[in-house]
């Protein structure tokens, strides 16, 4: 059986969610490349790379 190769720059999980107040983008790309972007109404937050 032949397997798919997935690119190195090819997102394992996106996720966009918001509402009237908030917007919430979140990227996995691998274990230790994981960027989140949260906006809303009255703050916004930008991590890049979290270690955790």
């Amino acid at each position: 059986m032949e397997r798919d190769t997935v690119s190195p720059d090819t997102p394992l999980l996106t996720l966009n969610a918001n509402d009237s107040n908030r917007n919430i983008d979140l990227e996995i790309k691998g274990e230790r490349d994981i960027k989140v972007n949260i906006s809303g109404s009255t703050q916004s937050v930008d991590r890049t790379n979290i270690d955790g």
